[in-house]
């Protein structure tokens, strides 16, 4: 049903890696206070660029980022240590699709952690946050059943 809607019925807000800053934040709360939302979808999808970006930058630091990308980098970087910390390779596929799912996980708390608004409508308006993953190869949406981040 989410995927069928026309023009004007959705608000979307894109950025790389599906990291939350300031203005994200904002903008979703305008949807949410002003524009009536009551569902937030996380959307992350597989193979994503922005996390493959940020194993790049662990495994071969750059001098020369600009700050717009090293703050999507950055957001998406201390998910990527952590697993480049345990026993796993950091740089095949299947640590690839951990750190996307770890992302958005993340950036479903980050929401309901620093925003007071949507926290709010949370506990008082029946909004919900929930994360999702979207397959490149298959088309497929899996909808994360833990409401929680991990």
């Amino acid at each position: 049903m989410i995927f069928d809607k026309s023009l004007g019925d959705l608000f979307v807000v894109r950025v790389a890696g599906n990291v939350a800053g300031i203005s994200q934040i904002g903008t979703i709360e305008f949807a949410v206070q002003r524009l009536g939302a009551r569902l937030i979808i996380v959307l992350g999808h597989t193979e994503c660029g922005a996390v493959r970006a940020a194993f790049d930058e662990v495994e071969h630091p750059s001098e020369h980022l600009s700050p717009g990308l090293s703050s999507i980098i950055g957001a998406i970087r201390p998910l990527v240590e952590v697993l480049s910390d345990s026993d796993r390779r950091p740089d095949n596929r299947e640590s690839v699709e951990s750190v996307v799912r770890a992302n958005i996980r993340a950036v479903t708390a980050q929401l309901q952690r620093e925003s007071q608004i949507l926290d709010a409508f949370m506990q008082e308006e029946g909004l919900e946050v929930i994360g999702a993953e979207y397959s490149l190869e298959t088309g497929v949406v899996d909808f994360f059943e833990d409401r929680e981040a991990e």
